[in-house]
């Protein structure tokens, strides 16, 4: 079995909450995380912590790219609001989009 799984495992109120830190934090740091759910009584590894990080980031990236796909003009604006940006780093205006 897949070791992406043992996430699949923790209940599903953890695994918001481990996804939501993730991404919080950049996708970093899967070793204290994996300790801290260790202390909480889970079993879990920071490899896994980071496979089923990698699984999410192909998954928001497979998104993205059939939305762009169906949305050409809008993505297109956000991409270049994007470039615009300094270094990509601030929070753009989305436009409404058919999603």
């Amino acid at each position: 079995m897949s070791q992406v799984f043992c996430f699949k495992k923790l209940p599903l109120n953890v695994q918001r909450e481990i996804a939501e830190r993730l991404e919080k934090n950049d996708y970093k740091d899967f070793a204290s995380l994996a300790e801290e759910l260790r202390g909480r009584g889970y079993r879990i590894s920071k490899s896994s912590l980071h496979r089923f990080s990698q699984q999410q980031l192909r998954s928001d990236a497979d998104f993205l790219a059939a939305w762009a796909a169906r949305n050409p003009m809008l993505a297109a604006a956000l991409v270049a609001e994007i470039k615009a940006s300094t270094g990509g780093r601030t929070k753009p205006t989305i436009p409404e989009s058919n999603v």
